[in-house]
């Protein structure tokens, strides 16, 4: 359900903003590798990777989404 929710919000963001300024930042570029790596690790009955460190890059941006949260 959240890599649903993180890759619409990346796709929302790419389109409202355009790629290249997305790609600029870096905190959406953490968040565009961690959509990518997650949309692959729904796919690894179709690819035969090792996806742990993925998986583990996926629980870190977790963190820092609700390390952010506390601030607000």
């Amino acid at each position: 359900m959240f890599v649903g929710i993180f890759t619409i919000e990346c796709i929302l963001k790419i389109l409202g903003i355009g790629f290249a300024t997305y790609i600029s930042d870096k905190s959406n570029t953490f968040d565009f590798v961690i959509v990518i790596g997650s949309l692959l690790g729904l796919a690894k009955n179709l690819l035969p990777l090792n996806i742990t460190a993925l998986r583990l890059l996926r629980a870190v941006r977790l963190l820092r989404l609700a390390k952010s949260s506390q601030r607000i």
